[in-house]
């Protein structure tokens, strides 16, 4: 799935606030890559619903999700489900 940007001349109900919050970031200090590495995140509409799902999981759910990335090779990673009950099993 293909998103297209919004560009600055696109009516967009919140046009002002994140045309301020990128003010802000720029105006911050945030760094080119930063921005860039934001921008390319917003490319992933996939991504992005995975990664909102897990910040609004609970709290103790949140931290080993991200324990569990933080401590393991990405090329290590493997993902299986099982039907009944339904579970997604990662092992690193």
């Amino acid at each position: 799935m293909t998103v297209k940007p919004k560009k600055p001349t696109d009516s967009h109900p919140d046009k002002d606030q994140i045309w301020e919050l990128v003010r802000t970031l720029v105006l911050g200090g945030a760094s080119a890559e930063d921005m860039l590495e934001l921008y390319y995140w917003s490319r992933d509409p996939a991504l992005l619903a995975m990664l909102r799902k897990a910040v609004l999981a609970p709290e103790d759910t949140r931290r080993q999700l991200f324990e569990f990335f933080a401590d393991s090779n990405p090329k290590d990673i493997s993902a299986s489900t099982q039907l009944s009950p339904r579970r997604l099993i990662l092992t690193a």
